[in-house]
């Protein structure tokens, strides 16, 4: 009797085992979320964004032929040397366990501009993620992005410039090289 008992004690404990799990798991909230930030240069951006290591601004009256994206406004950088001048701005992403994020934005470049988005872990100042690009062609606008999974909460986003091949191009396209950035959006996904 005792092993009957036995067996139909163990055969129930297995069922109750079973639905309780498939109930946890029917019950069990995913908490993912989203978490979104736009910037498109018409509100004060030097109060947030910054340039380095050369000349930008934020306006309609950036390298000639430049209009914005959308709106009035936009961050040009430009340079008559060989080198590399940024467009950098710090941002608190959301806390979470896993996180995965995208950066996106819209340039416009001169023929012979490399550029580049960039996320950069302030505290060691080393890259979480970075890709570069160089288009064809001149003054139109073309959007990018550059996604990536985990890293640290704070971070420095950073949109590059420099010359291809590190040659400024010759005229009629030189001897200068420029880059348009509009229309900025991050995007983190939470779990």
């Amino acid at each position: 009797m005792f092993p009957t008992l036995s067996r139909g004690l163990r055969s129930a404990a297995v069922v109750v085992a079973v639905s309780v799990s498939v109930v946890a798991a029917i019950a069990t909230p995913v908490h993912a979320a989203a978490w979104v930030f736009f910037d498109n240069f018409e509100s004060n951006p030097s109060a947030h964004w910054w340039f380095e290591n050369g000349p930008g601004s934020f306006d309609a009256s950036g390298p000639p032929y430049y209009v914005p994206h959308s709106g009035s406004a936009f961050a040009a950088m430009y340079r008559d040397t060989v080198g590399w001048t940024t467009v950098d701005r710090a941002l608190h992403l959301p806390t979470s366990l896993t996180k995965s994020c995208r950066v996106e934005a819209w340039f416009a470049e001169t023929v012979g501009t490399d550029y580049s988005i960039e996320v950069i872990n302030p505290a060691t100042w080393t890259y979480v993620a970075a890709v570069g690009f160089t288009n064809l062609d001149t003054f139109i606008w073309v959007q990018r992005s550059l996604s990536w999974v985990g890293g640290p909460t704070d971070v420095v986003v950073r949109f590059g410039m420099s010359p291809h091949d590190g040659a400024l191009p010759s005229p009629p396209f030189g001897p200068w090289i420029s880059l348009g950035v509009d229309d900025v959006r991050v995007v983190c996904q939470t779990f």
